[in-house]
């Protein structure tokens, strides 16, 4: 059991933040909440966590700060609040039923299922844009977000909400594409994963119970060049 979350809830995804100069050991860690009100926490552990021969205690002491992330539309910026109360309004308002959340080089990507859109925060300068998945096969409800190993600029996205979900890649230009059809699977995609190399990648039909392994015919890591791409159709 950790204390990353204050109470309990319907928690769904989970990443960290390792550059912010600000926290104990430059470490703060995230949270989304499949809810309709569901906040989205910003965990950070007291400086004695750190103290520990097992990182396995760190998520585990006591007397850490969790915060609730506040977006304002008005000038795009974002803080962060101990009101657990104003966290969950503001998701009520703008990003209800998050899901999955990635953190790479101080960049945090998380998405609202219902609302389909990804939001994503520039931790340094706090900032953020919002912006739609809805994108050619990609019409249903965006799912788990998961980041390719290393330097990768290529989100992937598990898809649920309907009885042909897929999984689909968006590059670092906002151009949407999609790697795996889920025609004969009625049931949502998840489980994102990577080999630590990257030439790996796992992903699963959750009713059925399958889980595949995909790699590029071209024998390169899902990180690396995207040769012949097929976008989808801007709307």
């Amino acid at each position: 059991e950790t204390l990353v979350t204050d109470i309990g809830g319907n928690y769904e995804s989970f990443a960290y933040d390792n550059q912010d100069p600000s926290a104990p050991n430059s470490t703060r860690y995230f949270v989304t909440e499949d809810s309709s009100n569901g906040a989205l926490i910003r965990y950070t552990p007291h400086p004695n966590a750190y103290n520990t021969d097992s990182n396995y205690d760190i998520l585990s002491s006591p007397d850490g700060t969790h915060e609730f992330l506040i977006l304002n539309p008005d000038d795009l910026t974002f803080h962060w609040t101990t009101d657990r109360t104003q966290g969950e309004n503001n998701a009520t308002d703008i990003f209800p039923y998050t899901e999955g959340i990635d953190c790479h080089n101080r960049i945090l990507n998380f998405v609202s299922k219902t609302r389909k859109t990804l939001f994503t925060l520039d931790l340094e300068m706090g900032t953020y844009i919002a912006s739609s998945t809805v994108s050619g096969l990609f019409d249903l409800q965006p799912d788990q977000l998961k980041r390719a190993v290393g330097d990768g600029k290529i989100l992937y996205f598990a898809e649920d909400g309907g009885n042909d979900c897929d999984i689909h890649g968006r590059d670092s230009t906002g151009q949407y594409f999609t790697i795996v059809r889920g025609d004969d699977y009625p049931t949502e995609t998840t489980g994102l994963a990577f080999s630590p190399n990257g030439i790996y990648f796992y992903a699963a039909y959750q009713t059925d119970a399958n889980i595949f392994v995909f790699w590029r015919t071209d024998g390169l890591p899902f990180n690396g060049i995207v040769a012949d791409t097929k976008y989808h159709t801007s709307r």
